[in-house]
């Protein structure tokens, strides 16, 4: 019974071990906070704090040290520390019984005495650690105890020599006194499992062999599942009257069912707030508008899988299904690739489920205010808000933004056209952009930037324009108002009164294109690094005395090179400038009712600052001079005043 004594403090052990092992991975894998003047510092600080080396440990700076300005007052930097995966994965592999008990470390040599068909085999085992040797003594004594008293000792001498060897000491003599093992099998009840039972030998009696157990076992029905391995470490251990389970069953594995992986967000209790740097929650970041790119792979369908049949340790088989398929639902503006395995946007904008069927939609429509309801919104394609955009939010699309409501102190970015029905209070603080076309009812208090045209129906108030061609606020008849702020534009600049009564400086530029400027000013750039590497390089011409020396030769070569580069680049600046010069001959600032005072004009270098109300009239640049002269609508002008006027017709 030793070795079952073994088998029962290993179980033991590994339990303790268990529990050991879970209380450290617990502990270990948990976050500190560590607070230092340095990364080193902190993980040393940590090292210890965890008791494991620095290498499996990661960590993450939450905030930045500081001090003041002549370094007296320092305040530490705040860390977050964790004992990394790897590390608790090995942990957990590498301790085991035999490293962690101190009798498995050192233990002494054994032996054993068994009587078989074959006759009275022995086995030595050897010691380990510090454990003392099996001497020969050792088995004559047990021998004598079991009345084998003239066995042979050079074979005893011969198996502790050859440890693990079986030595046969004496041959099997069959008598009356003697009790040899008896052993049983049994099925379990549901034929998945059978065991195998035997008792202890007495008076010399003999164990069973393998071969008598596995004819048993295929004598009461089992064909299917058989351990022999098991059956023979029950004999050599010697596990007297315990049910083993020496054969086991197959169980049979349903199939999966097929099922559909989605690579966007599904449902609304998956919705995740934005964290900003601070650990704080941005409430306006909901993340539920779910962009997908044109061809992009909205979902995986991953088939149904077959079933495997079982087996019971009689042999019998034991049915499994097959798993469910499942159906691929696909609404506008996806479709499925060749082997139907992916579906696939066929344009770009908003992906989402509608009564489980995958969709596309180019345009994203707001029903409802933009608030926390619906936090800030960023989107591919068109964008249509019913109603409000309320402060502090920003809209942001790659077509273009309809906002029904009205637009707040917010951020507003379009690829496409801007239309806003209701106007914009943009309080100062309020930063709109698009690079189509810009339709308002009135802005006030904004910063604009548009690529198109500005187009407004009622007033344009205190705002900062700039506009990549013409500003137009002609909507309303009898007073449609550019004051105060600033407006830049590159053609024209037209509306019913410019200026207000209260004479407030209304500042207004035409014949001012950002695009032309800002290419000329990167084309300065480039020239006068290219005039000073042209100079460099003529000076270290000067140093070769020789002008056929291979140096002079590819230096002369470079020389060549900049001076045609740079010379291109001078014809792209002066095309560049007479485009401007004619832009500001041709640009005109015109009210089709009155101009106010407190108006101050720039058309290109030349300003002029309106004194005293004039009444209709276009303002262009004639030489120098900025002359007032009669109203002269271009096409565009023209056409936008008849409309406003059949507009105002039918309203009537």
């Amino acid at each position: 019974m030793k070795q079952l004594q073994q088998v029962v403090e290993r179980d033991q052990w590994a339990e303790l071990l268990t529990d050991a092992q879970n209380l450290l991975k617990q502990s270990r894998n948990s976050e500190i906070e560590v607070l230092a003047f340095n990364d080193k510092e902190a993980i040393k600080k940590a090292s210890e704090i965890f008791n494991v080396p620095a290498m499996y440990l990661h960590h993450t700076q939450t905030r930045k040290g500081s001090s003041s300005l002549l370094g007296f007052i320092k305040q530490p930097a705040h860390y977050i520390f964790s004992v990394k995966e790897s590390f608790l994965e090995n942990f957990t592999t590498t301790i085991n019984y035999d490293d962690y008990n101190e009798l498995a470390k050192n233990k002494d040599g054994s032996f054993r005495l068994q009587m078989r068909e074959k006759g009275l085999c022995l086995q030595v085992y050897e010691p380990v650690g510090l454990g003392r040797s099996v001497i020969p003594d050792d088995i004559i004594t047990e021998l004598n105890s079991r009345g084998f008293h003239s066995v042979d000792t050079n074979l005893i001498k011969q198996a502790i020599h050859k440890p693990k060897n079986t030595i046969i000491l004496a041959p099997y003599e069959y008598t009356l006194e003697k009790v040899d093992s008896q052993f049983y099998v049994s099925i379990e009840k549901d034929n998945m499992s059978a065991r195998f039972t035997f008792t202890a030998p007495k008076n010399n009696g003999r164990f069973p062999e393998l071969d008598e157990i596995i004819n048993a076992l295929l004598k009461n029905g089992v064909a299917h599942g058989v351990n022999e391995q098991y059956i023979q470490e029950a004999l050599d251990n010697e596990l007297f009257n315990l049910p083993i389970i020496v054969a086991e069953g197959t169980l049979a594995t349903n199939g999966a069912n097929a099922y559909i992986e989605y690579t966007f967000v599904t449902g609304e209790d998956t919705l995740k707030h934005a964290i900003r740097q601070d650990g704080s929650i941005d409430f306006k970041e909901l993340n539920i508008i779910h962009n997908v790119f044109q061809d992009s792979v909205l979902a995986t369908m991953h088939p149904a899988s077959r079933g495997i049949v079982g087996t019971t340790v009689t042999g019998e088989t034991i049915p499994a299904t097959d798993g469910n398929p499942a159906e691929w639902s696909i609404g506008s503006n996806v479709h499925l690739s060749p082997d139907k395995s992916q579906a696939i946007a066929t344009s770009s904008g908003q992906v989402y489920l509608k009564r489980k069927q995958i969709c596309v939609d180019p345009a994203l429509e707001i029903a409802s205010d933009v608030d926390l309801t619906v936090g800030n919104i960023d989107f591919l394609g068109n964008v249509i808000i019913k109603g409000n955009v309320t402060d502090g939010f920003s809209v942001i699309s790659g077509g273009n933004i309809e906002v029904y409501g009205h637009i707040g102190k917010c951020f507003m970015h379009a690829e496409g056209n801007i239309i806003a029905h209701q106007g914009i209070q943009g309080k100062d603080e309020s930063q709109i952009e698009c690079n189509g076309d810009f339709y308002a009812y009135f802005i006030e208090r904004a910063q604009v930037n548009v690529g198109g045209n500005l187009i407004i129906t009622k007033a344009l108030l205190h705002s900062n324009v700039v506009c990549d061609k013409g500003v137009y606020v002609t909507g309303d008849s009898k007073k449609s108002i550019i004051a105060g702020g600033s407006v830049k534009a590159n053609t024209e600049i037209v509306a019913t009164q410019l200026g207000a009564e209260s004479y407030i400086e209304t500042l207004m530029e035409v014949g001012f294109s950002k695009k032309l400027l800002g290419e000329m000013v990167a084309i300065t750039k480039v020239i006068a690094t290219q005039e000073q590497q042209i100079l460099e390089v003529r000076d270290q011409v000067t140093l070769i005395p020789n002008p056929l020396d291979v140096r002079a030769i590819k230096l002369e070569q470079k020389l060549y090179a900049l001076t045609n580069q740079k010379e291109k680049n001078e014809a792209k600046l002066s095309s560049s400038t007479r485009s401007l010069h004619l832009l500001q001959k041709t640009a005109t600032i015109s009210a089709t009712k009155s101009f106010m005072p407190g108006v101050k004009v720039k058309i290109g270098a030349t300003a002029l600052d309106i004194a005293m109300a004039h009444s209709t009239g276009s303002l262009k640049k004639v030489e120098e001079h900025i002359v007032l002269g009669s109203f002269d609508p271009s096409e565009f002008t023209k056409e936008l005043i008849k409309q406003n006027e059949q507009s105002t017709t039918k309203k009537g």
